[in-house]
């Protein structure tokens, strides 16, 4: 994966996070696997996302629940209280679109990538254990109360 793409990656995290979402957030470097990321037990609530063109791939979004129901009430400018599970969901779908959405308007100048529509990760897929599967192009990201994660994969080509 290019330099490039990581540094804009990294840089519409925190754009989309603390504009959108009013959580501020740093990058963390420590290079520690998901499931050391995560070791709190929290349930996550993940989402993917295709981009195609002159390169192809999938952007993700791992969130604690806590956070994702946060996440949605400063979205949407409501209280935590009256979220339901449909909405974070929604907002973690929402949050990866725009940040995958901002990435590629950073690094594809040209327009060539385009991206798809998100889509859950099943729960199943976002326990301890089958966490590794994300590691390949995770970034780790502290916000004030909790951890989450996001990371993008490009496909091999030809």
């Amino acid at each position: 994966m290019s330099v490039e793409m990581m540094k804009a990656m990294r840089q519409a995290i925190s754009d989309v996070m603390n504009k959108m979402f009013f959580l501020p957030v740093q990058v963390n470097e420590k290079g520690l696997a998901l499931r050391e990321w995560f070791s709190n037990k929290l349930p996550l609530v993940g989402a993917t996302i295709n981009f195609t063109g002159s390169s192809s791939g999938y952007s993700y979004l791992l969130i604690p629940a806590g956070v994702a129901r946060e996440m949605t009430a400063n979205f949407l400018g409501i209280a935590e209280k009256g979220i339901d599970v449909k909405q974070e969901r929604d907002t973690v779908k929402e949050a990866l679109n725009m940040i995958t959405g901002h990435m590629l308007s950073q690094f594809d100048r040209k327009g060539d990538l385009r991206i798809g529509i998100p889509q859950l990760i099943n729960e199943s897929d976002l326990s301890a254990g089958q966490l590794d599967g994300f590691n390949k192009g995770a970034i780790l990201i502290e916000t004030e109360h909790s951890h989450i994660a996001a990371g993008i994969v490009i496909k091999k080509t030809g």
